[in-house]
């Protein structure tokens, strides 16, 4: 994965991409290798991705690492990087 989408959207447009991947993946095509992360509250899209939070993404995104090992790398506890993995 190389690419993260961050928007605004409500219940209708998540469903909406959602059958048009599924659309796409019944004819064989390929899918663009992106995830989105929706948000219908713009002030809960701006708590939820915090500077460190965006760091841990961009981190798991380059290469894939245990807990641990992604606490040692972004000098954070590991109990604060699980949190964050759970709410992401």
């Amino acid at each position: 994965m190389s690419k993260v989408v961050v928007r605004t959207s409500d219940l209708a447009g998540f469903f909406d991409r959602a059958r048009s991947a599924g659309r796409r993946a019944d004819q064989g095509l390929a899918l663009d290798g992106s995830v989105t992360l929706a948000f219908e509250d713009p002030q809960a899209m701006f708590s939820v991705l915090s500077d460190a939070r965006r760091r841990l993404m961009r981190e798991v995104m380059h290469e894939s690492k245990t807990i641990g090992q992604l606490s040692a790398c972004l000098h954070r506890k590991r109990s604060a990087v699980t949190k964050d993995l759970m709410l992401l």
